[in-house]
């Protein structure tokens, strides 16, 4: 299991090269400027319609730090398999970890069959009921039952496939909030007679997105202000997507690989 802990370990070391990128970004040098705000917009008062800014862009690296993380992270399942069929049987050279979305999805690729409905070679073939149930309890739509999409799996998936097809999803930043609202403080809450709000935390996020809309008694300026305790993150993936972080990802697949450890170690 040598070659899987040390794809997760490269893996990890673009997760801290990433980190630095990401921290460097947000907060350069720890000064006041930040590439991220939130713009008031008071010229049609007593609505004041508050939106989201980006002053520079992520830089590019971040998105490839991300994409070797990704390819490193789904390598180890490949290896996974490969070790598991070294100790119990099977070609190591054939055979990729699948990642399925329903039962009728596993069975398909696992025990998949030809036009004529002659059995076809499967990725796992050679493999006992041990190390393919094993392999099958951490399937997306099993370890994750009702919620396939949370699964950090799930999100590594998609974006692998992605990266094999030569999308490089570009990095972009999100709140850490749950709503528009949540980022904005007022000096005066009776000088705000309305607060709508109009982003949501999952939802697309670029620059000039609305966040939320006041309407407001008198002059705007010093009534509304960002939170000073509002952070900002980076991420990689689809847009809208589910938000699932790196450490999730590389998490999952290190239990993967300590179980699978466990199984070969329990048989000789």
């Amino acid at each position: 299991m040598r070659d899987v802990y040390a794809k997760l370990s490269w893996a990890e070391k673009h997760l801290a090269d990433l980190t630095d990128l990401a921290r460097e970004y947000i907060r350069p040098d720890s000064g006041d400027e930040r590439p991220l705000g939130i713009a008031f917009d008071d010229t049609r008062l007593p609505v004041v319609i508050a939106r989201f800014i980006i002053e520079e862009p992520p830089p590019p690296e971040i998105a490839l730090h991300a994409a070797d993380l990704i390819h490193n992270a789904r390598t180890a399942l490949d290896h996974v398999v490969a070790r598991l069929k070294e100790h119990f049987g099977g070609n190591v050279r054939q055979g990729t970890f699948p990642i399925t979305e329903s039962d009728a999805d596993w069975k398909g690729r696992v025990y998949p069959r030809r036009h004529n409905g002659e059995r076809a070679p499967g990725p796992l073939d050679g493999l006992p009921c041990s190390a393919r149930t094993l392999i099958y309890r951490e399937q997306p739509h099993v370890a994750y039952a009702g919620r396939r999409h949370d699964d950090p799996m799930a999100e590594l998936s998609k974006m692998d496939n992605d990266d094999k097809h030569r999308l490089l999803h570009p990095a972009f930043a999100y709140p850490n909030a749950e709503r528009g609202l949540d980022l904005i403080e007022l000096s005066n809450q009776k000088r705000v007679l309305s607060a709508r709000n109009s982003w949501t935390s999952g939802q697309p996020l670029e620059d000039g997105t609305v966040m939320a809309r006041y309407v407001v008694r008198g002059p705007a300026k010093g009534l509304l202000r960002v939170r000073q305790d509002a952070e900002a993150k980076l991420s990689t993936g689809p847009v809208g997507g589910p938000r699932v972080t790196y450490e999730d990802i590389i998490t999952r697949v290190r239990d993967i690989a300590d179980k699978t450890a466990a199984l070969i170690d329990a048989r000789p």
